[in-house]
């Protein structure tokens, strides 16, 4: 999963963003930050994502299918995307005008906009996950990728983790094995805060886009994702996802999800996974020190 050592506009860019919009021709370019699949490129209010590898490529084209199929169901706006082969391999949308919600952004929300955040999450979650996934397949979504087995997650990340961490997955892992078959769903699958296009003037989420990762798989995995905001987040989400959704859930599975989520990015982190592994430390402690805390809803 390493980047592309260059994170600017390039010639090959400009190429193909001239092959397809000459119109936008002398405009100002700007590189967005926090790309990791794709190199993301705006132009007067349109999102060009060019992949950094043959594997983003391949989940750039998942895009269009899956957000033809989600699209007339959610309320939150979505991207429409299209896609160019020619000169390269890229894609191009409208901007969803919006502030990403990180860690700190989500510590600075006071409690009825996490309450909103969570109720816009959760409404969309239901419409996606009350989808027929018999019909979005047959529609062309795709299946989201299979995780190794948790064993094969423990022989892979051991190398690479001190005693402590260690320790934390192999129960993360354990427990995992502890659970049954999941139900399957239609889902984002990729629903952290650099993917949430927040309108903090309204105190609502206005949007969601990089659906690369959508398509049918686990639910409880699907729902893992906002804890890379916070697990609180995550804990207002299923509160309400629990009144409204169509199927039930169970916090503690999506929070094990989640940290096995992140053994996973250790594992396929390459030349940044001194990083990754430091931001499994900081998760083992935000979720220890909110399990402390007692709000385990």
């Amino acid at each position: 999963m390493d980047k592309a050592p260059i994170d600017e506009v390039s010639a090959i860019h400009e190429a193909a963003i001239s092959a397809v919009r000459p119109d936008l021709d002398g405009l100002a370019r700007t590189v967005c930050p926090d790309g990791w699949d794709s190199l993301a490129i705006e132009v007067a209010g349109v999102i060009f994502r060019f992949p950094r590898s043959e594997g983003a490529g391949a989940r750039l084209l998942t895009e269009p299918p899956a957000l033809d199929f989600l699209a007339p169901h959610v309320a939150l706006a979505v991207p429409r995307v299209r896609i160019h082969t020619s000169p390269v391999l890229f894609s191009e949308h409208d901007k969803i005008d919006g502030a990403p919600i990180d860690p700190g952004a989500y510590a600075r929300l006071d409690a009825p906009s996490r309450d909103r955040l969570a109720e816009d999450l959760a409404a969309f979650y239901r419409a996606a996950h009350t989808l027929s996934t018999e019909a979005a397949l047959a529609a062309g979504v795709a299946r989201v990728r299979i995780w190794p087995s948790y064993e094969a997650i423990a022989v892979a990340v051991r190398p690479h983790l001190s005693p402590d961490l260690m320790a934390y997955a192999r129960a993360t892992l354990d427990r995992a094995a502890t659970y049954g078959p999941d139900t399957a769903v239609v889902g984002h699958f990729d629903t952290h805060g650099w993917n949430m296009a927040y309108d903090h003037a309204a105190g609502r989420l206005a949007g969601l886009f990089d659906f690369a990762g959508a398509g049918v798989g686990d639910l409880h995995r699907d729902l893992s994702y906002p804890a890379f905001v916070h697990p609180d987040l995550v804990a207002r989400i299923v509160a309400r996802y629990r009144a409204i959704g169509p199927h039930p859930v169970d916090l503690t599975r999506i929070l094990n999800s989640h940290a096995t989520l992140r053994l996973l990015d250790v594992i396929e982190a390459g030349s940044d996974r001194l990083h990754v592994v430091k931001l499994l430390e900081e998760w083992c402690a935000v979720e220890r020190e909110w399990r402390e805390g007692g709000d385990l809803r």
